[in-house]
């Protein structure tokens, strides 16, 4: 499992949102790029801090232009102003499988595994691509698909 977490080492935040209920973070370099959608819950936070974002994705307000929109899109916008660019500089992964990623020298993504069943919980993959990809589930740990 190391060296699909060890390619993000060194490489560039370059995008991040949601499809459906998965946060979606990816990666790049100047010669390929990986994608880490997280299911489990998770939390982004400045280093010895607050926490600036977390996995509330379904939590809805009001616009101003009264349309329901979602709190998690309006985090995940300022989010993107503050590690988008960033180089991530370490990432680890305990024996749960509790994942740990440090960008730039301010900010940690926190993935925690909150299941025991055998449901994903994240994953990692090269984007735009047919390669294996690690996934995670909570009961049977980690496995190539």
């Amino acid at each position: 499992m190391d060296r699909y977490i060890d390619k993000l080492v060194n490489m560039q935040v370059v995008g991040m949102g949601r499809i459906k209920n998965t946060f979606c973070i990816r990666f790049s370099n100047d010669k390929e790029s990986y994608v880490l959608q997280v299911q489990a819950a998770w939390r982004i936070k400045e280093k010895n801090t607050k926490t600036i974002a977390v996995a509330q994705m379904d939590e809805f307000m009001q616009s101003e232009e009264n349309k329901e929109i979602t709190i998690f899109g309006i985090k995940i916008k300022n989010l993107k102003n503050k590690i988008e660019n960033k180089i991530v500089t370490l990432c680890s992964m305990n024996d749960y499988g509790d994942l740990k990623i440090d960008i730039g020298d301010n900010y940690i993504l926190e993935i925690f595994i909150d299941t025991s069943e055998e449901e994903e919980c994240w994953r990692i993959q090269k984007y735009e691509s047919d390669e294996k990809q690690y996934v995670f589930y909570g009961k049977i740990g980690g496995i190539l698909e």
